[in-house]
């Protein structure tokens, strides 16, 4: 029988790693996602949640496997 694989959390630091080693802006990542930089800085504050289309779409801006931003 197979172990469960404990819930994995979302990391922002790698998020936010990631975006600092493709040189992607908050802004940028705004308009990608089309929402306000506002928001984008609230969600890699952790004051608010990412969707996992939004997660999704990070993973194609830097080009990161959606595996490499959890825990």
């Amino acid at each position: 029988m197979e172990k469960e694989k404990p819930n994995q959390k979302l990391s922002l630091d790698k998020i936010r790693g990631a975006l600092a080693e493709g040189r992607i802006s908050q802004k940028s990542l705004a308009g990608f996602l089309q929402l306000t930089p506002q928001t984008v800085s609230n969600k890699l504050g952790g004051r608010t949640d990412f969707s996992v289309p939004e997660i999704t779409a990070i993973s194609v801006m830097t080009k990161k496997d959606i595996s490499y931003f959890f825990d």
